[in-house]
């Protein structure tokens, strides 16, 4: 399968290089592109996101930092620009791993989609959806929901290329939806949602003692816990 790993970013140092290189490396078979908003130092070649062309966050203003809401968008504008894969694999630039996508994810043969969060996760207990619900009125109810952290998620051609569609054509309707929260509603929209593997909330989580010790292969990432609206 022709596979684009897009790998986000918002910053550029030795540990955001050496971890690109590494995605290059655990996977040489696929097409790793950087991706990044527009204003922040992003690795040479990396893909801009043209932010006229998607929905926008500017009225929730999460924590003074609105761009921190705009994760998913650098999927679809890799899209955009490379449209002839297939299957699109995203990763954060602080994700940690030691191991190809496809030997940690081997539901990627058989699964259009794979996330964090699975289909029974309850969605009126999501915090992004209980601050902000009040301006979802216009989108179907049976809809809303969630990918989790926006790392480690996968799309089959055929689904991200419905997925901008949408997003691209109707995106007043998803404005001031936090990333994770628009794109699993976007997914739901059409298909199921699908978890990327079963253990997944040992690598995805607040808890980073010991994740090298407890497993030989690994894909890691941090969550971030919200203290306060500094």
């Amino acid at each position: 399968m022709k596979t684009c790993i897009i790998f986000s970013h918002h910053y550029t140092n030795e540990i955001v290089r050496r971890r690109l290189d590494n995605l290059k490396k655990y996977n040489s078979d696929c097409h790793v592109v950087s991706v990044g908003l527009s204003g922040y130092n992003l690795l040479h070649g990396s893909v801009i996101i043209n932010r006229n062309l998607w929905p926008t966050n500017k009225d929730i203003n999460i924590f003074r930092k609105t761009d921190w809401s705009l994760g998913d968008l650098c999927i679809y504008q890799t899209y955009i620009e490379y449209p002839d894969y297939d299957i699109y694999f995203l990763v954060e630039y602080d994700t940690a791993f030691n191991v190809s996508i496809f030997d940690f994810f081997p539901n990627i043969y058989t699964q259009d989609c794979g996330v964090n969060y699975g289909p029974n996760f309850d969605i009126s207990e999501y915090m992004w959806y209980k601050n902000y619900n009040h301006r979802f009125a216009k989108i179907d109810k049976q809809h809303l929901s969630t990918t989790g952290p926006t790392t480690c998620l996968w799309f089959t051609k055929n689904l991200l290329s419905k997925i901008v569609k949408e997003c691209f054509l109707n995106k007043g309707l998803y404005d001031n939806m936090f990333s994770e929260l628009r794109l699993g509603t976007l997914i739901k929209k059409f298909t199921d949602i699908k978890k990327n593997r079963n253990d997944i909330d040992d690598y995805i989580s607040f808890v980073s003692e010991a994740i090298v010790e407890k497993h030989t292969n690994f894909f890691y990432h941090p969550r971030k816990k919200i203290i306060n609206n500094e």
